[in-house]
């Protein structure tokens, strides 16, 4: 996983670009601080990620008599 960066204002919780940059995410939380007073704008770094395998489907189950 190569390391990226996020924008997050509290006030909203809305947050989608990635900046590969820490000097890029930077920039863009001054700017947002400077549009949206008072509200607090952080700078988050991923530090880990989650992943799953893809879901697996069994069919041909034997249920039995279904209730309906």
């Amino acid at each position: 996983m190569d390391t990226f960066y996020m924008v997050w204002n509290s006030n909203s919780g809305y947050t989608m670009d990635r900046h590969r940059e820490e000097i890029d995410a930077q920039e863009e939380a001054e700017r947002l601080a400077a549009k949206h007073p008072q509200q607090q704008i952080f700078v988050l770094k991923a530090l880990s990620m989650s992943t799953t395998e893809k879901p697996v489907t069994t069919i041909d189950l034997d249920l039995g008599p279904l209730p309906f």
